[in-house]
């Protein structure tokens, strides 16, 4: 009775969003998709700057947090170290989290007109509360002035809803003002503080798709000899945490797949079980994720085959983890000492099962010793786009070697400065020059922030930058961020359509720590580019042809057709069509209504997504030098347009995505010498499915196949 109760409220509310306006629509949304019960947020003050901006007094002056206040009736304009029992009482109860809830920095004394102070440590407390509650609460930062003999005095005050405290920046720069005896408005301070409020969550992290490539040969056979084959399963572990005796805390943080026979390129089955961790995304992001890789064996100790230890910073966001096993072995030269050599590599997702309803933009990455990072640091930009009539409120997002990471917000702000650091960490012991190339540039994103949280951010330019620039770039004395080579650059940016705009960002970039036995040259790069594309390309059309030849012959010639199998993408750059698929996870920031998520609800979902010809996306330009572009789903869903091929293959990632067995299928409409593609899926009791991106909706075929045990074309 309840299911169905709940079920007609869902139906009743989703009814309701077709046909109100905005406001009432995040109403009921907030309704329909919040969770209910209670949460518990950690919130953190650091970083905490404050500026005297009076022009002629010193002041004392300290800053009190007042963490989840239910209302601002403006009574309260004195303080003291011996507060009235009575008063602190009735302000504790209009408190959430009580008296724990107020956090006051020491006092700063004695500030000059125009001085800059910095707090000694950081403030911490905890909320307690449903999702609901962050509507009606506030952090109320509040400015007193510190007098030993008479009650201090309240200065001025801010307040800032915990809704956007939990799904805002990080980075606060904040204004105080007070009005005089003649109602005018006189400066106070400025307040530069990193806030943040993140949700105690518990994370269930589920690895599936992982494969390994080139592992160690262990097993010698009945007979011995050189071992030729191994067989490996993989151990993913995060170290335990004793703070609580709880699942995510001291157990539940460990996981393994299962055994491959006989295999040194296996491909694993999920694991039996999730890796459950309790704590904040911000503490997720800086663990470090082990993975072991043993040879399992039946009359002894396991023997373990490679292992990686990988930071997860930024995983979380592209779902994908690509890490290079390496083995401690004696060294010869000097046997008291251990060297580390390669040994293979595997590959997989990590997805969570759920994440938290509300995250911060520009959480901090911790850098562990011993690690080695790509540190880019943006430092400011220029002539940042408007998207309305407002200024924008943009961001940058990087991406490299699958993982992502943000820096904060500026707020309304046409030439932001940001000086935020951002750590990649390189996930190869052994690191080489050829091993960076592979991994490609560093992708930079101008986005602007929305503060609802339910669209996603608009793309106000784009911009890249490879390794070899840093690596072929020189010291720059009494820089603070790295004693080797760094690359500093000015760099403009693209709109969507690869065409420069007047907009540009300043870079820092260097290793960390530095890769002095790493040289890339600008010539190497090209070379090996140029190489390797002549490689595949000549290697795909020989098998293509073989491929082709191994077809039996139709009845019908006019049936006959003969299709291209590469296409350039987005960049121009030359890829096979089957290049274009791989698993894609379900994006965590889209909230279905309709549950549980179907192939049908995923159909709909794209086909949601704007159609549009290349000349609209591109340019008649640029398709004028090309036959077609096939854009990858990361571009796809950037330009949130795209033509049939592009929803095709959005949809076919997204079914692979969930275990799906689905191709793309390149043909022609009946009557039609135009290219169409369509996606195709196969069914266990030998039916076919023919998914039609236009109309969102598939097409049965029955018996085409001998189903899942005979896997033959009839």
């Amino acid at each position: 009775k309840k299911k169905n109760e709940s079920k007609k409220k869902t139906t009743t509310n989703k009814n309701k969003i077709e046909t109100t306006n905005d406001e009432e629509k995040n109403e009921i949304i907030k309704e329909t998709f919040w969770p209910v019960g209670k949460r518990k947020f950690v919130f953190v003050a650091k970083h905490i700057k404050l500026t005297n901006d009076n022009d002629k007094h010193s002041r004392d002056l300290y800053i009190k947090f007042v963490l989840g206040i239910k209302e601002d009736n403006g009574e309260r304009k004195e303080d003291s170290d011996q507060e009235n029992d009575l008063r602190k009482d009735r302000e504790i109860d209009r408190l959430a989290g009580g008296k724990d809830s107020i956090m006051k920095t020491e006092v700063f004394k004695r500030i000059k007109p125009k001085k800059t102070v910095k707090a000694a440590k950081s403030l911490r407390s905890t909320w307690k509360g449903e999702y609901l509650d962050l509507e009606s609460q506030f952090l109320q930062i509040e400015i007193w002035e510190w007098d030993r003999w008479i009650p201090h005095e309240l200065l001025s005050k801010h307040s800032i809803k915990l809704i956007d405290l939990a799904r805002g920046s990080v980075r606060h720069t904040l204004v105080f003002f007070r009005q005089d005896d003649e109602d005018q408005k006189l400066e106070v301070c400025t307040v530069q503080v990193e806030l943040y409020f993140n949700e105690i969550f518990r994370f269930e992290l589920e690895f599936n798709g992982w494969r390994g490539n080139e592992l160690k040969a262990v097993d010698t056979g009945l007979l011995g000899g050189v071992p030729t084959s191994s067989d490996p399963y993989i151990v993913f572990w995060i170290e335990r945490s004793f703070q609580k005796f709880e699942k995510g805390y001291a157990w539940g943080r460990k996981t393994k797949t299962e055994v491959q026979r006989n295999s040194l390129f296996p491909v694993f089955s999920n694991c039996k079980h999730a890796l459950y961790y309790t704590g904040t995304r911000t503490d997720l992001e800086n663990e470090l994720l082990h993975i072991d890789v043993y040879d399992w064996d039946m009359g002894s100790r396991d023997t373990i085959i490679g292992q990686a230890v990988v930071p997860i910073t930024g995983v979380l966001n592209t779902g994908f983890l690509q890490a290079s096993l390496a083995l401690a072995e004696q060294d010869p030269e000097n046997p008291s000492e251990k060297i580390w050599k390669s040994v293979g590599m595997v590959q997989g997702f990590v997805k969570p099962r759920t994440l938290p309803t509300f995250s911060q933009v520009g959480q901090p990455v911790t850098v562990v010793p011993g690690i080695n990072y790509v540190a880019v640091k943006i430092l400011f930009a220029e002539n940042i786009p408007s998207v309305d009539v407002t200024a924008s409120s943009p961001f940058f997002q990087l991406e490299w070697d699958n993982a992502q990471a943000e820096t904060f917000v500026c707020l309304k702000s046409k030439n932001p400065v940001y000086n935020h650091t951002i750590y990649f960490p390189i996930k190869v012991q052994n690191i080489t020059s050829q091993i960076l190339l592979k991994k490609g540039a560093v992708k930079i994103k101008c986005l602007d922030w929305k503060p609802d949280q339910l669209t996603s951010p608009s793309l106000l330019g784009v911009c890249e930058f490879g390794l070899e620039s840093i690596a072929s770039a020189n010291a720059i004395p009494g820089a603070s961020e790295s004693k080797g080579r760094i690359f500093d650059a000015i760099i403009a940016l693209t709109n969507e359509n690869k065409v420069q705009i007047d907009s540009r960002v300043a870079i820092r970039a260097w290793f960390q720590p530095e890769l002095s036995d790493v040289r890339i040259e600008v010539n190497q790069v090209q070379e090996i580019t140029n190489n390797q594309t002549k490689n595949i390309i000549k290697k795909i059309m020989t098998r293509h042809e073989k491929w082709v030849s191994s077809f039996p012959k139709r009845a019908d010639p006019s049936r006959s057709a003969s299709y291209d199998v590469v296409y350039p993408d987005d960049e121009l750059e030359i890829h096979f069509l089957c290049s274009y698929l791989s698993p894609m996870a379900i994006p965590d920031d889209i909230a279905f209504p309709v549950q549980p998520v179907t192939p049908n609800v995923i159909a709909r979902m794209v086909r949601c997504i704007t159609f549009a010809t290349d000349e609209e996306c591109f340019g008649a330009q640029v398709i004028n030098s090309v036959k077609a572009i096939w854009m990858h789903p990361t571009h796809f869903l950037e330009m949130k347009r795209g033509d049939p091929d592009g929803h095709s293959i959005m949809l076919c990632n997204l079914f692979l995505g969930m275990n799906l067995d689905s191709y793309v299928c390149v043909g022609k409409l009946k009557g039609s010498l135009k290219l169409h593609v369509w996606v195709m899926t196969r069914q266990p009791n030998g039916n076919v499915l023919f998914w039609e991106t236009i109309k969102g909706r598939p097409f049965v075929l029955t018996g085409r196949w001998k189903g899942m045990f005979m896997d033959d074309v009839i």
